[in-house]
């Protein structure tokens, strides 16, 4: 496995990370307008993200990664990073 591939893997992964970290650390669900299932099921949506970059991420690192994996990491990096929506608490 080349070292710049799989550290551009997880690079993209962190940017998932982190994302989902400050989205899952500022969750209230007094504060949220929403029903207790919408607002539970929210923050599980975000904790299934995270695992799944770690997992795209990893598949990629030991080399056993297809073009979706790729695609995946890319994608959901690009939404996170490119968001021109205010960053506001959820």
């Amino acid at each position: 496995m080349n070292i710049a591939v799989a550290l551009v893997a997880v690079g993209l992964a962190a940017i998932v990370l982190g994302r989902c970290a400050w989205v899952i650390n500022h969750l209230s669900w007094r504060h949220r307008g929403r029903p207790y299932p919408a607002w539970l099921a929210f923050g599980l949506s975000y904790a299934l993200l995270a695992i799944c970059a770690c997992g795209s991420a990893a598949q990629i690192v030991v080399g056993r990664a297809g073009a979706g994996d790729w695609l995946w990491l890319l994608a959901s990096a690009g939404l996170i990073v490119f968001d021109r929506r205010g960053r506001v608490a959820t």
